[in-house]
C-alpha cells in the first residue's frame, strides 16, 4: 500500500501540561543507553502507561544529531526520516499483528521546523514509506485560530478515538 499523508489544521501539543511523564523518561533512558553513532535513523515507539493522563503512543523520531545551526545536512536528515518511519510503520504492523490497539498516527510537520527541512522535501521521503497512514497537523498562526476553532475541535475529537 502506498503511503497516505493527509493534512489538517490544528494545534497538535494542545494538551494538559505534564500529560506524557513516562514517555519523556523512556526517550531519555534511551538516548543515554544508546551510543550516539546508533541513535540516528531510529524510531523509539513509546507505549503508554497507567500514569500518562492521555493514553497515546509516542514515537521520537531521531533524524539529526542537533539542530540550529548545528543541524546535520538536509539529505542526511531526509535519509535518517525514511529509516525511522520505516521503522515505525514496521514496528506497528508487528504490534497490531499480535493484537495490539494503535489508533490513527498524528505528527507536526516533520523535520520543518528546527531542522530547517522544506515540507516539500520531507513529504517526498515519507511517499516512500510503505503502508504509512499519517495525519500531520499543520500549526495555525493566531489570526487563523479563532476562524479554525472548529477544526481544533474535529482534531480532538479524532484524537480522542485513536
Amino acid at each position: 500500500m502506498e503511503a497516505q499523508i493527509t493534512e489538517i489544521k490544528g494545534d497538535l501539543f494542545k494538551s494538559p501540561p505534564n500529560s506524557y511523564p513516562k514517555a519523556f523518561s523512556v526517550y531519555r533512558r534511551w538516548c543515554r543507553d544508546t551510543q550516539p553513532d546508533q541513535q540516528l535513523g531510529n524510531c523509539i515507539l513509546i507505549e503508554p502507561n497507567e500514569e500518562d493522563t492521555r493514553k497515546h503512543w509516542i514515537a521520537c523520531l531521531l533524524t539529526s544529531q542537533y539542530y540550529g545551526r548545528k543541524r546535520d545536512l538536509k539529505d542526511e536528515i531526509l535519509q535518517n526520516t525514511l529509516r525511522a518511519m520505516q521503522q515505525l510503520t514496521s514496528r506497528i504492523e508487528d504490534l497490531r499483528s499480535a493484537g495490539k490497539e494503535i489508533g490513527e498516527l498524528f505528527a507536526c510537520k516533520i523535520n520543518s521546523g528546527k531542522f530547517g527541512v522544506p515540507w516539500v522535501d520531507t513529504q517526498e521521503v515519507l511517499q516512500q514509506v510503505r503502508g504509512l497512514v499519517l495525519n500531520v497537523v499543520e500549526a495555525e498562526t493566531e489570526d487563523l485560530k479563532e476562524s479554525r476553532s472548529g477544526d481544533d475541535q474535529q482534531l480532538a475529537e479524532k484524537m480522542k478515538r485513536s
